[in-house]
């Protein structure tokens, strides 16, 4: 499984906020995928947002 992270559009009434939730979103999703592809025996790669 390849993983290339979102771009996210945020309000500007509260960028810092949203930018904030919404990277520990993001972490904690892959965390707990990377986990089970582990369970499974699969592999989890990352890749840069530019090369998607």
């Amino acid at each position: 499984m390849v993983l290339s992270p979102a771009v996210v559009r945020f309000s500007p009434s509260s960028r810092q906020l949203a930018k904030s939730i919404s990277d520990f979103s993001w972490s904690l999703f892959i965390e707990k995928l990377e986990y089970k592809a582990e369970w499974y025996g699969k592999k989890v790669v990352k890749i840069d947002r530019w090369y998607s």
